[in-house]
């Protein structure tokens, strides 16, 4: 049986619904921990923001309809990451200093 290919709407629904608040959840809970000295914490919920985007790509992006979808999902899942990761650089150099450097969003 061939896999179910997903459409754009139903992967910017999944996008929406489950990715992004996911992301916002780990986002906030990190700075919640940084701000309280967490630091083994502040990192496990970096991490469940990278894990959280890997599988939405993995288990929506790819089986998108054709290649332009996919790569429109790739690439909003890595821009949702980026900007969480760009906020939590803010937010660290708060804390402890240091120089940002922002990562550039995907096209």
């Amino acid at each position: 049986m061939a896999d179910k290919k997903f459409s754009k709407e139903r992967l910017e629904k999944s996008r929406l619904w489950f990715l992004e608040p996911q992301v916002e959840i780990s986002r906030d809970s990190a700075i919640e921990r940084l701000q309280e000295g967490n630091m083994t914490e502040f990192l496990q919920s970096i991490m469940n923001i990278d894990s959280a985007v890997e599988h939405h790509i993995i288990n929506n992006c790819t089986k998108a309809e054709n290649e332009e979808i996919r790569i429109d999902c790739v690439n909003k899942a890595i821009n949702i990451k980026i900007r969480a990761i760009n906020r939590l650089s803010e937010v660290l150099v708060e804390k402890c200093g240091g120089e940002i450097h922002y990562l550039e969003e995907e096209k």
